[in-house]
């Protein structure tokens, strides 16, 4: 099976680059993702599920961890309350919601930028695109849609459970070298971080990704210390799922497939299943995005050349220092565990270097240390090189999210050696990670990271006024330049632009009673009175202002009504 995988990955190669051209490969994409998404788990799932132990280990296992789950549940009902859930980068999250939609609707992937709703649930997209975020996420969203039906509020159902079991998979892998205690205060240090718990209770994918990472170290570690076919099989089969979480961690090929090719014994290549002749297969859909989606608008730049470079690795380590110092709270990060973690890292060098030749290290630990090692780098270089890698913007903070785990990882190191070193209680440990939360969580609470943003503010400024003051968002029409943040929350909705652009068609729709009136929301510049350009309506529709808020010094959101003219008038 090994070697007709290997035959197998040129194929995919091909026609996951070359063997369509875009807009055929942008209808597959867009077409099939769902199905792809929901093979690779479901054949995932299969080699997990022959795997587990029988049903005597597993209840003990429960048993065991028990006290873990419940800290974890603990922790994540706290953050919730602490950190009420809600949109926070904008327009990402509303666009990974409006993927949802779309798989949720047409199990297709697309997210929908224009959409009206009319006769009882029949739907007209006036526009969509093909966004370059990776499925998985939106995948788990629109799987909860199906139970409950569409929720917006589903997609932070999702990251709760995320940082659930993000919490409770760092435990378990903390616990496994220095026991169930340290692995509890880890999953403590981790939530102590307002970066993980602001994020969490957000509708972006980064705790998601944290998650499905995790998930690939287990197993890493797993097949590390049993090398065998079934070990490894389970963590390959991980790959496509991992690569559609977050666009970074399609890297994760590059670890765990040397790994497999250095330390799984001869006699087990013979030993895969079938399953591993489709893996090449599954990746199809990474291949077609990013294929669809290179371009200078996608990645937000002048030009594409501008995406990455050396030069920008090099600024964006540089401020990625004051970032995990913590040198402004607005970062969510937490400077005791990180240079804890420094002091951690320098203490593991040091044991490695200064080890007798007599006693040897743990070959298991060293290679999953490696291993892992390579997982995080290939992350901050792929992250630092990039464009909006500078993690000290507001936008950008949660993309230190993935690397919290090696950073409690080696605060833990170092604790455990100072408790044994010392013999101090453990008590200490837990009151300072409690302490930690305490003092770090209203960051999360007050959304220091994101509140400054505009589009934040306007979004949230609209959002809470349409539901207060409109809530039967079935009578009328929002038109906004925010028209693709709104779509996914189910309001008929479109841009100015396209209102300009139709004004007959629109004055028909109203005349016709299809939809009783127009919501306008415009941009209005403070010193002139006037919309900004992109916000300035038709003269065919009259206007009566019922709301005006104050986004900043020089910028006003205005709010007003447009009424079609009665029969008498007409």
């Amino acid at each position: 099976m090994v070697w007709l995988a290997c035959a197998m990955t040129p194929v995919a190669l091909f026609y996951g680059f070359r063997g369509f051209d875009r807009d055929r490969m942008e209808t597959l994409y867009c077409d099939y993702t769902f199905y792809f998404i929901a093979a690779a788990l479901f054949i995932w799932l299969q080699q997990v599920f022959a795997q587990l132990p029988p049903v005597a280990e597993m209840t003990s296992r429960f048993r065991r961890h028990l006290p873990a789950l419940g800290v974890a549940l603990t922790i994540t009902v706290a953050a919730v309350f602490a950190s009420p859930p809600d949109f926070r980068i904008l327009a990402d999250e509303t666009n990974l919601l409006g993927m949802s939609m779309a798989l949720y609707d047409d199990r297709a992937c697309y997210n929908p930028t224009q959409v009206v709703s009319y006769y009882h649930g029949m739907k007209r997209v006036i526009s969509k695109v093909t966004d370059m975020r990776p499925a998985l996420f939106p995948f788990a969203v629109s799987a909860v849609h199906s139970l409950t039906g569409y929720r917006a509020a589903n997609i932070f159902v999702v990251n709760a459970l995320a940082g659930f079991f993000a919490l409770f998979l760092l435990y378990y892998l903390i616990q496994k070298p220095f026991g169930r205690f340290w692995g509890l205060v880890a999953m403590l240090l981790l939530a102590a971080f307002p970066v993980f718990v602001l994020y969490m209770t957000s509708a972006g994918f980064e705790v998601f990704n944290l998650m499905f990472a995790l998930i690939f170290l287990l197993l890493l570690l797993r097949f590390i210390k049993y090398p065998a076919a079934a070990t490894a099989e389970t963590m390959l089969l991980l790959l496509p799922l991992l690569a559609q979480t977050r666009y970074e961690s399609a890297l994760a090929v590059l670890c765990a497939v040397p790994a497999v090719l250095l330390w799984l014994p001869r006699g087990e290549f013979s030993r895969f299943s079938l399953r591993l002749v489709l893996l090449p297969f599954l990746f199809l859909p990474v291949a077609w995005l990013r294929v669809i989606t290179f371009s200078r608008q996608a990645f937000q730049v002048k030009d594409i050349d501008q995406a990455f470079g050396l030069d920008l690795f090099i600024k964006n380590v540089q401020r990625a220092l004051p970032f995990f110092s913590g040198s402004d709270r607005a970062y969510g990060m937490v400077p005791v565990v990180t240079f804890l973690a420094l002091a951690g890292l320098i203490y593991v060098l040091s044991e490695w270097a200064t080890r007798r030749a007599d006693k040897p290290a743990d070959k298991t630990t060293i290679n999953f240390l490696l291993v892992a090692g390579a997982f995080f780098l290939l992350h901050a270089i792929a992250r630092f090189a990039y464009y909006w890698g500078d993690m000290t913007l507001q936008y950008t903070s949660r993309l230190g999210i993935i690397f919290l785990p090696a950073l409690v990882f080696l605060a833990v190191c170092l604790l455990y050696r100072l408790s044994s070193l010392f013999a101090w209680g453990k008590g200490w440990a837990v009151v300072g990670a409690m302490l930690l939360i305490i003092h770090g969580w209203p960051v999360a609470g007050q959304n220091l990271a994101v509140r400054d943003i505009l589009f934040y503010r306007e979004f949230k400024t609209v959002r809470e006024f349409l539901q207060r003051e409109f809530p039967d968002f079935k009578d009328y029409i929002v038109v906004s330049e925010q028209a693709n943040a709104l779509a996914p929350l189910r309001y008929n909705t479109f841009t100015v632009r396209h209102l300009n652009a139709n004004v007959a068609g629109v004055k028909r729709d109203l005349r016709n009673r299809t939809w009783r009136y127009l919501l306008v929301v415009q941009k209005i510049e403070t010193s002139s009175g006037e919309a900004i350009e992109n916000s300035a309506v038709s003269p065919e529709f009259a206007l009566e202002t019922i709301y005006e808020s104050q986004l900043a010094v020089n910028r006003i959101i205005r709010i007003s009504r447009h009424n079609p003219p009665s029969e008498t008038d007409r």
